[in-house]
């Protein structure tokens, strides 16, 4: 009898939990505004296809020791390796012929331990979320990785960030002394 009246109790409490859960919305912004590494949607391919040229040139950028850029008619892909730092971006265009999404994938030296590494990882997406959502105060923390996701404006169903947003991510590794990943992300699939 008292474990029936327990579970009830129990129950009885998790009722306006479950009754008012909601799913969050995400901030929107226009996607256009937001840069990486220089790029941003609507780009014409050769305009994107140029500063790729400029910004993977060993040349001209000595953190790195080997990079290089391909293009074809749809997409561009752009690699670097440097000492401490390992990047990819890849850049798809729409039939316009006009840049609507991209990814940066980069591996680097996030300060010398995992803490110090999730504290710069957390004052670079706070940096994002002033520039692009300054009233937007939602953030995601892992216990190893500090995200930020912004939709398109119209558009703010979790979702729809797959098809129509900004998703940036930093994870820094718990067992290596400050190795971090981050992934951004940009799509306007519209």
């Amino acid at each position: 009898m008292k474990l029936v009246l327990g579970i009830s109790l129990c129950l009885l409490m998790l009722l306006p939990v479950i009754g008012h859960s909601q799913q969050r919305l995400i901030a929107e912004v226009d996607l256009t505004l937001i840069k990486i590494e220089g790029l941003q949607l609507g780009m014409t391919q050769q305009l994107v296809r140029n500063l790729l040229q400029q910004r993977y040139n060993t040349e001209g950028n000595s953190q790195f020791l080997r990079a290089g850029v391909q293009c074809d008619k749809q997409q561009c892909t752009a690699t670097a390796v440097g000492a401490e730092l390992q990047e990819l971006l890849q850049v798809q265009f729409n039939a316009s012929g006009e840049l609507n999404w991209l990814v940066l994938q980069r591996r680097y030296q996030g300060g010398s331990s995992p803490e110090e590494c999730l504290s710069q990882a957390e004052q670079q997406i706070d940096s994002l979320r002033q520039q692009y959502s300054p009233d937007n105060a939602q953030r995601r923390y892992r216990q190893h990785s500090v995200s930020l996701l912004l939709n398109k404006t119209g558009y703010p169903q979790p979702a729809e960030n797959s098809l129509h947003g900004f998703r940036a991510q930093i994870k820094c590794d718990p067992l290596a002394k400050g190795a971090a990943e981050a992934e951004f992300e940009l799509r306007d699939q519209s």
